[in-house]
């Protein structure tokens, strides 16, 4: 009796051996599949960050480097992996290094993301900064994402001048206009015969006041209003007027002409 329970026993065992070790089995290909999948990701991460089209470095809590993707390695002119281990004061003058670690200390106070414009080796970046952390080991360093802006700033810096030169070139136009309207007799007439523009010059020269020209043909005012106009001799001079205005519509052309004036 007792050989018999042992060796229900040990055939128990056996079963419970074969069931550990199938279950192990699954268990260890469980575990290589998260392995593999998290390789897959990491690897994919790295050449995410390593080809992004923007400037990305990790930091340790410490201020070492610990991740430099190629865009950023480019402008320090130093492979990436060069640069892991080294802080601030190896990759940068002095100055830039100070304000990097400023801005650093800025985002770790007060634990939240903070955006800065900063300035590498001639080139000016909008710089993104935001703590690195997870739930079993907490903030564990600094992430710095950099998009570079200098041409962005070279073309705005150009339209402001540009800008600029427009509204002096308007200032110097409305100068010109307004000595123009104050010392040279012009008027512009539409095809029906009615004044559209004048200048104050011309208004004077005439001696018609503003409101008495508005919405009025040329013919109702170019007249020397003589009882007997045939007589006038100022009549004449409003007639060669009026011709040469005349010719300027039919022909389409530029006359220039000399006028002897008398009011």
């Amino acid at each position: 009796k007792t050989l018999r329970q042992q060796a229900e026993q040990n055939a128990l065992l056996d079963k419970q051996r074969s069931e550990i070790k199938a279950y192990s089995e699954q268990l260890a290909e469980k575990v290589a599949q998260k392995t593999r999948k998290l390789a897959t990701a990491q690897n994919e991460m790295r050449y995410i960050l390593h080809y992004a089209p923007r400037m990305i470095m990790n930091k340790d809590l410490h201020g070492r480097y610990t991740m430099v993707n190629r865009q950023a390695a480019d402008l320090l002119g130093q492979s990436a992996s060069s640069l892991e281990g080294l802080d601030d004061l190896d990759v940068f003058p002095a100055t830039t290094a100070q304000t990097i670690r400023h801005h650093d200390s800025l985002v770790l106070s007060d634990r939240e993301p903070k955006q800065f414009e900063e300035s590498y080796y001639g080139r000016d970046f909008i710089v993104l900064r935001f703590l690195l952390e997870t739930p079993e080991s907490g903030i564990y360093g600094i992430c710095s994402m950099g998009v570079d802006v200098t041409d962005q700033k070279i073309i705005e810096n150009k339209l402001q001048q540009t800008s600029q030169l427009q509204q002096k070139a308007v200032r110097q136009l409305q100068q010109s206009y307004d000595i123009q309207d104050q010392f040279i007799a012009s008027l512009t007439i539409d095809e029906a015969g009615f004044l559209s523009e004048f200048s104050q010059a011309w208004l004077e020269l005439f001696g018609f006041s503003r409101a008495s020209v508005q919405e009025k043909s040329l013919a109702q005012l170019l007249n020397c209003g003589c009882s007997d106009p045939n007589h006038c001799q100022a009549e004449g001079h409003w007639r060669q007027f009026r011709r040469v205005i005349q010719q300027v519509f039919d022909q389409g052309e530029t006359v220039v002409e000399r006028l002897e004036w008398q009011d």
